[in-house]
């Protein structure tokens, strides 16, 4: 399987698989639907909305939030990009997870 996230020269390390270099500028949007940031900002909106600190327990919770994330969230023609991060054989979701929490955590400390 080959990964469908364009290649380019900005290093993103928010993917179940680890660090990619990717192409943020032959499409404004795809930044910010990196599996990473996309789930970092539907928590951050379930904390805002519930009042209450949330935070990935594991790698099998990361990619079942992001899954339903995809179906609530994804622009259509970036589900297939994230589609294919949930089926990743080099995804590693404990690791992914644990990058999401320190997302989050960094985001309350300068709040």
């Amino acid at each position: 399987m080959s990964c469908p996230w364009p290649v380019g020269t900005h290093e993103e390390d928010d993917f179940p698989c680890g660090t990619r270099n990717i192409d943020i500028d032959s499409d404004p949007h795809i930044h910010s639907h990196v599996p990473g940031h996309i789930l970092v900002n539907y928590i951050r909106q379930l904390e805002t909305y519930t009042g209450k600190k949330i935070r990935l327990k594991d790698g099998n919770e990361a990619k079942e939030l992001l899954s339903k994330v995809i179906k609530k969230w994804g622009r259509a023609h970036h589900k297939a990009q994230l589609q294919a991060c949930l089926n990743c054989p080099k995804a590693n979701w404990d690791l992914f997870a644990n990058k999401v929490n320190e997302k989050l955590e960094k985001k309350e400390l300068k709040d």
